[in-house]
């Protein structure tokens, strides 16, 4: 009888170690107790791999700063009394005239990673439809400060944050995509 039990408990705990929450958010799961940043977060944030083969190229998560996420992220700094620290952390608020946005990259070769360089292995850019406008400014986020880990949880381990910004490009626009590329590959984020 107790061999059954042990067998039943081991079968159990396969089947659950092997299985995946359906409808749960990643985002949301992370972060305990859902707060209405979370909705606007997940609204306004999209991930992607590239591989190569079998290979992993690259990691990417990207935030747009559209208004509706703005005004929850204020919301959320206030929450945490953190909102001093917004221009600190560089999240001050976009100008009206660009579209920001936050992204996370994990390369593969950890130089890949370095999008404030000139001569850096990927491009970034925002499509509207055909037009395709390059990030006029790429500066590097604190990635180990723990309020910018709470507000972007899929922050990990390896790679790098950069607030960017896109100069004429709106966040209404109907068809808006980042694309991230350089020789290593070429990956497309659909917002």
């Amino acid at each position: 009888m107790t061999h059954r039990r042990l067998l039943a408990a081991l079968s159990l705990l396969l089947l659950t170690a092997c299985s995946t929450v359906q409808g749960a958010s990643v985002l949301s799961r992370s972060r305990g107790k859902v707060q209405p940043y979370d909705g606007e977060l997940e609204a306004a944030s999209r991930s992607a791999m590239l591989y190569s083969g079998f290979d992993r190229v690259m990691t990417v998560s990207i935030t747009l700063m559209t208004p509706a996420y703005q005004g929850a992220l204020d919301a959320e700094l206030e929450r945490l009394a953190r909102a001093e620290v917004r221009e600190s952390l560089g999240l001050e608020a976009p100008p009206a005239e660009g579209l920001d946005l936050v992204l996370f990259l994990d390369g593969r070769d950890p130089a890949w990673e370095d999008l404030e360089d000139r001569s850096s292995t990927f491009r970034v850019e925002l499509l509207e439809g055909e037009r395709a406008t390059p990030a006029t400014l790429v500066r590097r986020l604190d990635e180990e400060d723990p309020t910018l880990r709470h507000l972007f949880p899929q922050v990990g381990d390896f790679g790098r944050l950069y607030r960017l910004r896109a100069a004429g490009v709106s966040s209404s626009a109907g068809e808006l995509s980042v694309r991230i590329a350089g020789a290593p590959g070429d990956l497309v984020v659909g917002f």
